[in-house]
């Protein structure tokens, strides 16, 4: 077997050292990936866990949102009988309209829903958990205010029942004092 030339090794050695540097490059290059690629695995599996988080919340707090709609229903339904019923019958007419007002703003109020539909990111999660609370307490601020307002015209009913059952002025007897005057 012959052997090779020096020449051809030494070029050999020299075109590999030639090679070092872009092999080098490119394993550096394959690694950066390699850890982004890990990282990016890693970004989604924890949006997508503080999704499922988020998600749950969400769930809970709309349960919450429709006990309150169920106890501003209950609410309204009493309030729009006081309203009904107070026809005519109350010392200050303004109390009604109060109450009338009360009962529109709790329609809509209760009208608010929240999408049913799944988010797809971290903020959307909890852009639709802060809307759920605020409806919540949307609801909440209704029934205080028909509560208010039911009182307001129940006063007003009752002084009008004080006013009802008075004497007239022309038939209210006169006293006379002792002396005869």
């Amino acid at each position: 077997m012959a052997e090779p030339s020096p020449l051809v090794v030494a070029g050999d050695v020299a075109g590999a050292r030639g090679r070092r540097p872009w092999v080098f490059g490119a394993a550096i290059i394959t690694g950066i990936a390699a850890v982004i690629t890990l990282w990016t695995v890693s970004a989604e599996a924890d949006e997508a866990s503080r999704i499922v988080a988020l998600t749950s919340q969400i769930d809970t707090q709309v349960s919450s949102t429709s006990a309150r709609s169920h106890d501003l229903a209950a609410v309204m339904d009493m309030a729009e009988r006081v309203y009904q019923h107070s026809d005519g019958k109350v010392a200050d007419p303004a109390t009604r309209i109060i109450l009338a007002e009360a009962i529109a703003e709790a329609r809509q109020a209760g009208a608010q829903r929240v999408t049913d539909t799944p988010p797809s990111s971290v903020t959307q999660a909890r852009t639709l958990l802060a809307q759920a609370a605020h409806i919540e307490n949307s609801l909440d601020w209704a029934v205080e205010d028909l509560r208010i307002a039911v009182d307001m015209v129940q006063q007003s009913q009752g002084a009008q029942r004080v006013l009802d059952t008075r004497d007239p002025v022309g038939n209210r007897t006169v006293l006379a004092s002792h002396n005869g005057s």
